[in-house]
């Protein structure tokens, strides 16, 4: 029994598992709530309180590297469960550096051949680091374009 109580307890401390909601304190003093959806996919919301990254649609969802969620600065505050607000299989847009055709994929496994124009509303298929979607929060709260984001535009 008490070798499944220590398992237990170590689970629940386990912060990249889908559902938990993570606290990113920001520069500005501002913070941000994200959501583990599995895979290293995260959402990230403009909310205040776990209710409201419940009903609302969540800024942007990425991958994100799984350092960064494991992260002591990036807080475990809760758990819910995960509602039609978090897309769990989003598209995300890739570019063939070589030939410079676009694809869509929803797990990096299958890419499905799209125009540049309907890759515009997708974000970019790639591994986002902590320090680099910690820039792009304080961004977005700022109100200016984020570098990083925007090299990555089609």
């Amino acid at each position: 029994m008490k070798i499944r109580r220590n398992l237990d307890r170590k689970m629940t401390r386990k912060k990249n598992v889908k559902g938990n909601v993570l606290k990113i304190e920001l520069e500005s003093g501002k913070f941000a709530l994200a959501v583990v959806s599995g895979g290293g996919l995260v959402s990230f919301f403009d909310a205040t309180t776990i209710e409201e990254a419940q009903i609302n649609k969540p800024m942007f969802s990425i991958w994100v590297m799984e350092r960064a969620i494991k992260s002591r600065d990036w807080k475990k505050v809760g758990h819910i469960e995960i509602g039609d607000n978090i897309d769990q299989h989003p598209a995300f847009f890739k570019r063939d550096i070589v030939s410079g055709k676009f694809y869509k994929t929803y797990d990096s496994a299958e890419e499905i051949p799209i125009t540049k124009e309907e890759s515009k509303g997708l974000e970019c298929a790639a591994v986002w680091s902590k320090c680099h979607v910690e820039d792009r929060l304080n961004d977005y709260f700022a109100g200016v374009p984020n570098g990083a984001y925007q090299r990555m535009r089609p």
